[in-house]
């Protein structure tokens, strides 16, 4: 009787920790999945698009996976979490938290004045 008890007992916490666990890994963002790709910048009152931004920077992209996000800015590339409320995107990397407001379809990533505006990738 004893073990038997024991082995409910396991396979209960079992079941236990496979449902919490199920329940973290659950994102249902929108924009678990997508891509974004680099479509303007803005700094100092200048904006640079289409073939005069290729000329002057690499291709930068953001990437939402359901627990991560990936980003690459040229030759910089990182990793970090992210969360989704209201269509604003809380951005978690490198000990930073960055707020990117999504507006018209356009994620606007801000940092050090530069305004850099990325469009989903279709």
């Amino acid at each position: 009787m004893k073990k038997k008890l024991s082995l409910l007992i396991a396979i209960v916490m079992m079941i236990g920790v496979m449902l919490a666990g199920c329940g973290a890994a659950k994102n249902n963002s929108a924009y678990v999945g997508t891509s974004w790709t680099l479509n303007s910048v803005e700094a100092e009152g200048i904006v640079l698009e289409g073939e005069l931004l290729a000329s002057f920077m690499d291709t930068a992209t953001i990437k939402f996976e359901p627990k991560k996000v990936t980003l690459n800015f040229g030759e910089e590339n990182g990793e970090g979490t992210w969360s989704e409320k209201d269509n604003v995107i809380t951005i978690k990397s490198d000990g930073e938290t960055i707020e990117c407001p999504i507006t018209d379809s356009k994620l606007l990533f801000e940092m050090e004045g530069t305004k850099m505006y990325f469009v989903k990738d279709e």
